[in-house]
């Protein structure tokens, strides 16, 4: 470890200048393109607070202040440019079907939007938005700045209404990862309800075979920082469940063979919140909790949980998985459904 030497300060400050570099790069660009330094006197500001308006802790709007104190009127094109941990984006943005020209010597609100959810600005991402004047061909930037939104849910996408898809990926739940086990001839599927686009289905079959998983299961995740795992511990959650068949365990070990329900773990320990018919209890098992609650099989239900009663064997000062998914033992094989959708957290 390099913690507090010579070398670690170089490498933080050749990590700083990277970032400040990939947002920059653009700027040089647009100027070594156009030939000319821009004669443009125009000033482009983002207007605070920025809503989370769809709740996938992404910016899919902006609304912007542009002030023309130049002599000539111009017709301006925005793009809007973002660094994150994993990619760089650049894309046009759009404020309707027609460029709208902004006289000379005036100032006008521009609310530009996002062409679709993968091209919008994460969370904490930094950005800055380019304006291109169509009759000029030169550019104005805003300042570069920290997206911090507002009025943002705990959980990203919490009512399923945004699906999309990655290239080799199935579809799924916009913010949520899919994670999957099970061995070759064990079968997981997820797919959207028929009967309502907010929920979904998920369906896993294990053939029973001895593999090293011992499993098969599909889970939705979502990953939760240190601030959201502190809302989230004392937090009221409901959600609207129709699980195709009762939890099932050993009868004599207490360990599960069919699940189907809420995952949250810490990395170290977990916690199972699963649905019977006609049993309710508490198992505690290493580094495991499982909460069986009452709910109909084969018909949807709204539960309703404290999560401050549920997770005391969780630590805070780790980050957090919260998860829905199916699961079944090597030992009970079969095919297990259940279908989710309704979730609040609050």
């Amino acid at each position: 470890m390099l913690r507090g030497s010579s070398e670690s300060r170089g490498l933080r400050r050749l990590d700083v200048f990277l970032v400040f570099a990939s947002l920059v790069a653009p700027v040089v660009l647009a100027i070594l393109v156009s030939g000319q330094f821009t004669t443009l006197v125009v000033t482009v500001d983002v207007e605070k607070p920025i809503d989370d308006v769809l709740g996938l802790h992404m910016a899919v709007a902006l609304r912007l202040n542009v002030s023309n104190g130049g002599d000539r009127g111009v017709v301006p094109h925005f793009f809007v440019y973002w660094s994150g941990e994993l990619s760089n984006v650049l894309a046009p943005w759009s404020y309707g079907t027609d460029a709208i020209l902004l006289p000379a010597h005036s100032r006008r609100v521009y609310t530009i939007e996002a062409p679709d959810l993968e091209r919008s600005i994460p969370n904490g991402s930094l950005f800055f938005v380019r304006l291109y004047d169509e009759v000029t061909q030169e550019y104005a930037f805003s300042p570069v700045e920290k997206l911090i939104l507002s009025h943002s849910p705990i959980l990203v996408n919490s009512d399923f209404r945004y699906w999309s898809s990655q290239v080799g990926e199935p579809p799924g739940p916009f913010g949520w990862s899919i994670g999957t086990m099970g061995g070759p001839h064990d079968l997981q599927n997820l797919s959207q309800s028929s009967s309502n686009d907010t929920r979904f289905r998920i369906a896993v079959y294990e053939d029973g075979q001895r593999e090293s998983s011992g499993w098969t299961a599909l889970f939705l995740a979502q990953g939760l920082d240190a601030q959201q795992v502190q809302s989230l511990r004392n937090s009221t959650l409901s959600l609207t469940i129709n699980p195709g068949f009762s939890y099932k365990a050993n009868a004599s070990s207490g360990y599960p063979l069919a699940f189907a329900g809420i995952e949250i773990n810490d990395g170290e320990n977990v916690v199972w919140i699963a649905f019977s018919c006609c049993a309710q209890g508490e198992v505690s098992l290493p580094h495991q909790q499982i909460f069986v609650l009452n709910a109909p099989v084969g018909q949807s239900s709204l539960v309703t949980l404290n999560l401050s009663n549920l997770v005391g064997s969780l630590s805070p000062a780790r980050e957090w998985w919260f998860s829905l998914g199916v699961a079944s033992s090597q030992s009970s094989p079969g095919w297990y459904v259940a279908e989710f959708g309704g979730l609040v957290v609050g």
